[in-house]
């Protein structure tokens, strides 16, 4: 009975992760960049030099491999979304197991982290680090758990998963990597403990090395290492993007205000606990290990604490509430938990069921017609409002009827250009950050002189938050207004403009 339980868990969960990822109408900007990024790399462009990016690439080129093979589709993304998402869940199953936590109390937490996270998985390079992060948890754990592997081979592998969160995400990668370096020295129980530490520490680095430097040496190879320079380290000065936390506490929704409390309670909690172990002698390993990683994933709330980040940056605290929860009961034997264990297992498998019924009963008509979606280049499968689409279209229309480049201005702009197969270094993620270390002054330098066509968006109550306003001020203030193309406004140089006039007055 146990073993159909556990199947029939894992399917519901497959297919409700499946479908609530398939289903998603086209919008989401985060995954609009990453499957542009990728569509250029397997078009051949290199990050940086090519395209303007601030993180590192490694999702990048993940995804840049199956777009190769099966075709330039974001279906493709979405697919290697479900699989990315999947194996969050099964890597936190599997911790919990070697945690020792019940099968059952295990299935709930990770149903109520999916009724919570459902909305929020999409293909990103926070979620590639977040898979890394629970392999390293996992590894971590095992070795605690099992004394007899070879923790050589072990510590060598954490360092290269640790070198590859690097790869997806230099910020929080950085941070892993210092908690890898960090754990063991935390676990050193006696003086004799002392040098297998520093073994473990330079297997670790050895790991870590292999794959930053094969990335250094693809930069340099590629001749693209300045450009990394301008985008990913003096390009962080120009990023003034922020949420505060605050905005996360004081959120409409009620249990996404309770969640804000409750992971900082436990990560505090679980902190003041490792100290209190450390000064009597009571060493847990584990609790420092699971500790100093959800700290680490944690630290990419920071500074846009906003709820796609918070929710994928919570996970391993859930982890670490599991285990601070078992430490709680860890005497539960003394007591009759059987029928409590058994109300549990019963009530996961029939709100799993249910939830699964109840997402696939409100999506049957939209997972009907998938295979009817088909409304533009590169979107196929993928639903489009009407509205979209016919925006879409007239303004795809527009720029290819043009005789001038046109650009626009927006952060919505890869929705127009990915279905004409074009990219524009700079323009087609259009935030603050994303050009470097000049800034949004690079842009308007680049704008003066060039011959082209800009379009900024109509309704400034429909900006981005993270829009360049600087250079939408320019724009308005020093550039022609032509025409209006709905949702935008085509603007030209004034400059350009007076000296084709004067040439035409000449003839």
């Amino acid at each position: 009975m146990n073993k159909l339980e556990k199947i029939v868990f894992w399917l519901c969960l497959i297919l409700s992760i499946t479908i609530v990822i398939i289903i998603k109408p086209l919008g989401n900007l985060d995954e609009m960049w990453n499957f542009n990024v990728s569509r250029c790399i397997a078009d051949g462009l290199i990050p940086y030099k090519d395209i303007s990016m601030v993180s590192t690439p490694l999702l990048g080129f993940l995804l840049a491999i199956p777009l190769k093979i099966f075709g330039s589709q974001l279906i493709i993304s979405r697919i290697s979304a479900i699989i990315m998402s999947v194996i969050v869940f099964v890597l936190a199953s599997k911790i919990f197991n070697k945690l020792e936590i019940k099968n059952e109390i295990s299935r709930l937490i990770l149903l109520l982290l999916f009724v919570c996270i459902y909305d929020f998985l999409a293909l990103n390079y926070n979620l590639l680090v977040l898979i890394f992060l629970l392999a390293i948890i996992l590894l971590e754990v095992k070795q605690q758990k099992i004394l007899k592997c070879n923790k050589g081979i072990v510590d060598f592998f954490i360092g290269i998963l640790a070198g590859l969160s690097v790869c997806s995400k230099q910020s929080v990668g950085l941070i892993i990597c210092f908690f890898v370096v960090i754990c063991p020295i935390c676990c050193i129980k006696n003086k004799r403990n002392i040098r297998n530490c520093f073994k473990k520490i330079l297997f670790r680095l050895l790991g870590m090395a292999i794959p930053i430097l094969a990335f250094l040496i693809y930069l340099n190879v590629v001749n693209a290492y300045d450009d990394f320079l301008d985008y990913s380290v003096f390009g962080v000065k120009t990023f003034s993007n922020k949420i505060p936390y605050l905005k996360l506490l004081t959120n409409k929704t009620y249990i996404i205000r309770i969640l804000a409390i409750m992971v900082p309670v436990v990560l505090i909690t679980a902190v003041i606990i490792s100290i209190v172990n450390k000064f009597k002698r009571k060493d847990d390993c584990i609790l420092y290990i699971l500790t100093a990683y959800s700290i680490a994933m944690f630290s990419i709330v920071f500074p846009i604490s906003d709820k796609e980040h918070f929710f994928t940056a919570m996970i391993p605290s859930w982890i670490l509430s599991g285990y601070l929860l078992s430490l709680l009961f860890k005497n539960g034997e003394k007591f009759n938990f059987k029928y409590f264990i058994e109300f549990i297992n019963i009530f996961t498998m029939l709100s799993t069921i249910a939830l699964t019924l109840w997402i696939e009963y409100n999506h049957n008509e939209f997972l009907g017609r998938i295979t009817k979606f088909k409304f533009q280049n590169h979107f196929d499968y993928v639903y489009i409002d009407n509205d979209v689409d016919k925006m879409i279209s007239e303004i795809d229309d527009y720029i290819k009827k043009s005789e001038k480049k046109v650009y626009i201005l927006d952060s919505s702009a890869a929705m127009y250009m990915i279905p004409i197969d074009r990219y524009n270094k700079d323009f087609d993620m259009f935030c603050k950050g994303n050009f470097g270390g000049s800034g949004e002054q690079k842009i308007i330098e680049r704008i003066k002189n060039e011959d082209a066509l800009y379009l900024i968006l109509k309704y400034e109550g429909y900006l981005n938050w993270q829009n360049p306003n600087e250079v939408r001020k320019y724009i308005k203030e020093n550039m022609e207004l032509v025409e209006s193309k709905e949702p935008f406004d085509v603007y030209k140089n004034k400059e350009i403009l007076g000296t084709e006039e004067k040439t035409e007055d000449s003839n």
